[in-house]
């Protein structure tokens, strides 16, 4: 009997003291079996659009003029448009009634052909005012992200357009063309200006790079190579000669070898 209890103690002892002799085949805690359905960081995106004309021959002015007059115009419109955001962006989409594609087809234009497809548009400058913002939710729907799109859309919508009604849109637009180098301030002798703002669009997930669908070289900062970004200066915009379609283009052009 004696026997049987010590063989029963000795048994449970070593049961209970023995290491494992091999790691468990599976983890003590069994992870999701779905991921998160929810990325932590999603963008929404407002793209409002926008048109401006002046009484002046916009488009009879050299690439140079025209440039300085649409960065003092986009100067202006993000000046009204959104003046206490840090991440609105004021970028023009057509000039003289030509859009970014158009221009990177023609390799030339002449001031008829300008001047003709000034007449085919009745706006000179037509531009997106572009704002993100982080959402609550993946979708975008909540309350809160709804409420943060209408109060953009109302912001941007009520400051152009009470800006150009009330003269103020014209004369910070004029002290702007009289502190462009590029610009004869003659300009602003009996300068009108009128516009509209479109209504606006929403993308839901985008990443914020503000990608445009063209590269540029990129001289400002010496990276040596082209960018893809939407900050391409806007002389470029305005050119027919900088803007590609491709990297594989754009490097051959202002990068060979």
């Amino acid at each position: 009997l004696v026997s049987s209890h010590l063989t029963h103690f000795f048994s449970a002892s070593t049961i209970q003291t023995s290491p494992t002799s091999a790691p468990s085949d599976a983890p003590s805690v069994s992870p999701s079996s779905m991921p998160s359905s929810q990325p932590s960081i999603v963008i929404q995106t407002i793209r409002t659009p926008g048109s401006i004309s002046s009484n002046k021959d916009f488009c009879s002015l050299t690439d140079a003029e025209k440039a300085a007059f649409a960065s003092a115009a986009m100067a202006t419109v993000e000046q009204f448009a959104c003046p206490d955001s840090e991440t609105c962006v004021a970028s023009i989409t057509s000039a003289c009634g030509q859009s970014q594609v158009a221009r990177r087809q023609l390799s030339s234009s002449s001031t008829s052909s300008s001047r003709k497809l000034q007449a085919s548009n009745n706006w000179q400058v037509e531009y997106v005012v572009v704002e993100q913002f982080t959402c609550e939710r993946a979708t975008c729907s909540s309350p809160a992200d709804v409420a943060k799109v209408n109060a953009i859309v109302e912001t941007i919508t009520t400051n152009m357009n009470g800006s150009m009604s009330s003269g103020q849109f014209k004369e910070v637009f004029a002290v702007k063309i009289i502190e462009s180098a590029a610009l004869n301030s003659n300009l602003v002798e009996c300068l009108m200006v009128w516009g509209t703002v479109g209504a606006a669009e929403t993308d839901v997930g985008g990443s914020g790079t503000g990608q445009t669908g063209v590269f540029y070289p990129d001289w400002e900062n010496n990276t040596g190579t082209c960018l893809q970004d939407g900050k391409e200066p806007a002389y470029m915009k305005l050119s027919t000669s900088w803007l590609s379609d491709s990297l594989e283009e754009c490097c051959s052009q202002f990068y060979p070898g």
